[in-house]
Protein backbone atom coordinates (compact mmCIF):
# COMPACT_ATOMS: atom_id res chain seq x y z
CA UNK A 1 0.00 0.00 0.00
CA UNK A 2 1.00 3.40 -0.77
CA UNK A 3 1.76 5.92 1.92
CA UNK A 4 0.27 9.12 1.29
CA UNK A 5 2.42 12.33 1.95
CA UNK A 6 1.92 15.96 2.11
CA UNK A 7 1.26 16.39 -1.68
CA UNK A 8 -1.94 14.40 -1.09
CA UNK A 9 -3.97 16.27 0.99
CA UNK A 10 -6.88 18.11 -0.63
CA UNK A 11 -6.74 20.86 1.69
CA UNK A 12 -3.82 23.06 2.72
CA UNK A 13 -4.95 24.63 5.82
CA UNK A 14 -2.98 22.17 8.54
CA UNK A 15 -0.43 23.70 11.31
CA UNK A 16 2.89 21.25 11.05
CA UNK A 17 4.92 19.63 13.60
CA UNK A 18 7.81 18.94 11.42
CA UNK A 19 10.78 21.21 10.68
CA UNK A 20 9.84 23.92 8.32
CA UNK A 21 11.41 22.64 4.73
CA UNK A 22 11.97 18.99 5.84
CA UNK A 23 10.66 16.51 3.77
CA UNK A 24 10.52 13.80 6.16
CA UNK A 25 8.30 13.30 8.36
CA UNK A 26 8.38 12.06 11.85
CA UNK A 27 6.10 8.79 12.68
CA UNK A 28 2.99 9.74 14.69
CA UNK A 29 2.76 7.80 18.54
CA UNK A 30 -0.08 5.62 17.87
CA UNK A 31 -0.47 5.37 21.37
CA UNK A 32 -1.65 8.87 21.58
CA UNK A 33 -5.55 8.34 21.32
CA UNK A 34 -6.42 11.94 20.55
CA UNK A 35 -5.99 13.13 17.12
CA UNK A 36 -5.85 16.92 16.38
CA UNK A 37 -7.15 17.70 13.02
CA UNK A 38 -5.48 20.86 12.90
CA UNK A 39 -2.27 19.48 12.65
CA UNK A 40 -1.64 18.36 8.84
CA UNK A 41 1.43 15.39 10.18
CA UNK A 42 -1.65 13.86 12.14
CA UNK A 43 -4.26 13.59 9.76
CA UNK A 44 -1.77 12.09 7.30
CA UNK A 45 -0.94 10.00 9.41
CA UNK A 46 -4.22 8.81 10.69
CA UNK A 47 -5.74 8.72 7.27
CA UNK A 48 -2.81 6.35 6.02
CA UNK A 49 -3.18 4.27 9.02
CA UNK A 50 -7.01 4.22 8.44
CA UNK A 51 -7.10 2.75 4.64
CA UNK A 52 -4.42 0.47 5.60
CA UNK A 53 -6.84 -1.44 8.11
CA UNK A 54 -9.24 -1.24 4.66
CA UNK A 55 -7.34 -2.41 2.21
CA UNK A 56 -10.10 -2.07 -0.14
CA UNK A 57 -10.17 1.85 -0.32
CA UNK A 58 -6.16 2.53 -0.55
CA UNK A 59 -5.85 4.73 -3.12
CA UNK A 60 -5.40 8.68 -3.01
CA UNK A 61 -9.53 9.46 -3.67
CA UNK A 62 -10.48 7.41 -0.49
CA UNK A 63 -7.04 8.88 1.49
CA UNK A 64 -8.96 12.43 0.70
CA UNK A 65 -12.02 11.34 1.72
CA UNK A 66 -10.76 10.33 4.99
CA UNK A 67 -9.74 13.83 5.13
CA UNK A 68 -12.64 15.31 3.68
CA UNK A 69 -14.86 13.54 6.39
CA UNK A 70 -12.48 14.80 9.22
CA UNK A 71 -13.98 18.38 7.97
CA UNK A 72 -17.08 17.69 9.26
CA UNK A 73 -19.34 19.75 11.64
CA UNK A 74 -19.97 16.74 13.20
CA UNK A 75 -16.47 15.95 14.29
CA UNK A 76 -15.66 19.40 15.66
CA UNK A 77 -15.21 18.49 18.91
CA UNK A 78 -14.64 14.84 18.90
CA UNK A 79 -10.80 13.81 19.11
CA UNK A 80 -10.48 10.33 20.15
CA UNK A 81 -9.22 8.44 17.69
CA UNK A 82 -11.56 5.27 18.01
CA UNK A 83 -14.05 7.75 18.09
CA UNK A 84 -13.37 9.19 14.99
CA UNK A 85 -13.22 5.56 12.97
CA UNK A 86 -16.24 4.49 14.25
CA UNK A 87 -17.61 8.52 12.55
CA UNK A 88 -15.53 7.36 9.58
CA UNK A 89 -16.91 3.61 9.15
CA UNK A 90 -20.58 4.76 10.03
CA UNK A 91 -20.30 7.73 7.45
CA UNK A 92 -18.34 6.21 4.51
CA UNK A 93 -21.38 6.02 2.17
CA UNK A 94 -23.18 9.07 3.01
Amino acid sequence: MENFKKDDLWYQDYNWTVEKDSKKFKPLDVSVEELDKSDGMQVIEFANEYIKDRPILSDKQNFQKVETLLKKQELTIVTKKSDIENFLDKNWNN
